[in-house]
């Protein structure tokens, strides 16, 4: 019978940390004040998003939780695409957008429009196994 429930909990916090770790649902930005451009929302959270470096310019190897709201806000605004010799546009690279992603869910968190929660390691174990050592001194 206890192995049932535990196997049930397991399950449900299983569930749980997968909610948490979708990424967030769409929603319109809200409008920037007059003069400025709004920051999107963005793209996809990590755990830890003032511990990415800047990779480029006076900032370079600054982790952005060093920076200050300006600098911050600087980086979390949509640029320009970069145009090649044909015109076309280039894509963006990885770290332009870790970078600019990281940027913007500080921007977001600091004013509590953040949407969605950053994730969380994953517990890899599964439902009927032996599960992992826990005391949550649980007062029932």
């Amino acid at each position: 019978m206890n192995d049932q429930i535990l196997a049930e909990l397991i399950t449900i916090r299983q569930l749980l940390e997968r909610a948490i770790a979708a990424p967030p649902a769409a929603r319109p930005a809200a409008p920037a004040p007059a003069g400025q451009v709004a920051i999107p929302q963005p793209s996809q959270l990590v755990a830890d998003p003032g511990a990415v470096c800047v990779h480029f310019g006076k900032n370079d190897g600054q982790p952005l939780s060093s920076l200050g709201d300006k600098s911050v806000e600087w980086y979390a605004t949509p640029k320009e695409p970069r145009l090649g010799n044909n015109g076309k546009p280039f894509p963006p690279r990885p770290a332009d957008e870790a970078l600019a992603n990281a940027a913007r869910q500080l921007y977001h968190q600091k004013r509590g429009t953040l949407v969605g929660k950053p994730p969380v390691a994953e517990m890899n174990f599964a439902p009927g196994s032996a599960a992992p050592d826990i005391d949550e001194n649980v007062p029932f």
